[in-house]
């Protein structure tokens, strides 16, 4: 792993690896070019055409459930279990990197 943790590998470990919308297992990164379905993807919890792109609105989704969710606003639930993803995140930016990011603080 490489000596400093970004917002992507944070996520990764803080979603145990899986989709944040259906729980399926990630098989490998999403790469231009290459659909793989269960491949990993960022997506916007509150969707980026409605103006958030606010670092604390991502989370990773396979390619699958991020087609199908287009620009549909997350439910309570999904929005309170970013929430605690992104606790999570930052504790393992913290822990690999000795702090939050500038950006993440406060």
């Amino acid at each position: 792993m490489a000596k400093d943790m970004n917002m992507n590998m944070a996520l990764f470990m803080a979603q145990s690896g899986a989709c944040f919308y259906c729980g399926c297992e990630f098989e490998g990164r999403a790469l231009p070019g290459k659909k793989h379905l269960h491949g990993w993807s960022k997506d916007h919890v509150k969707p980026l055409c409605k103006g958030n792109n606010a670092v604390r609105n991502s989370v990773l989704a396979c390619l699958s459930c991020n087609a199908e969710k287009k620009d549909r606003e997350p439910t309570r639930q999904e929005f309170e279990r970013a929430q605690r993803i992104w606790t999570g995140a930052l504790r393992y930016l913290k822990a690999f990197n000795g702090n939050a990011p500038p950006m993440l603080k406060g």
